[in-house]
């Protein structure tokens, strides 16, 4: 969480699932979501307590624990955090960070409507950050094509929530 005005410096997660899951798809409208792909079977232990951050409209950050003590997760499964009907999360720059217990990295998205994005609430290293530049605030759904391993870009209107975002 942002402190005294400076982007909190944040670390790649070094843990044996980076790279078996990732942040697939953003959807930023009614029925806010955000859901994460596992390329790969990956079992959290209970004393690892993953987190889950954005950043509301207002700018403030928000992280959630994400998941059960212990829980098992199949290759090729869709997970997802519905958000809050006043989560608010902003449609036209943003960050959403998956940490992993130690407070690092499992991957990051940022987006923006300019020809860079500036770093917001989190300073996330180039490896484990994919930033979605030129976004236009109308397209709704933010996707990996293919899933789980294609860049992040615009995705039009419509959530493919928990199938495939190549349609």
């Amino acid at each position: 969480p942002k402190g005294s005005g400076e982007p909190v410096a944040l670390s790649c997660s070094t843990e044996s699932y980076k790279d078996k899951v990732v942040i697939n798809e953003i959807f930023l409208s009614s029925g806010e979501f955000i859901e994460l792909y596992f390329l790969e079977a990956v079992t959290i232990p209970g004393n690892d307590q993953w987190q889950l951050c954005y950043i509301k409209n207002n700018n403030q950050d928000v992280c959630v624990d994400w998941p059960a003590d212990n829980q098992a997760y199949a290759a090729d499964t869709y997970e997802f955090y519905d958000l809050p009907s006043n989560a608010g999360i902003n449609t036209t720059e943003s960050e959403v960070v998956l940490l992993d217990g130690h407070g690092d990295v499992i991957d990051a998205w940022r987006y923006c409507n300019e020809a860079a994005c500036a770093e917001m609430q989190w300073s996330v290293p180039a490896g484990c950050l994919s930033v979605i530049t030129e976004h236009e605030s109308n397209q709704q759904d933010l996707a990996r094509r293919p899933d789980g391993t294609g860049a992040p870009q615009d995705n039009g209107r419509d959530p493919t929530k928990g199938e495939s975002n190549d349609g």
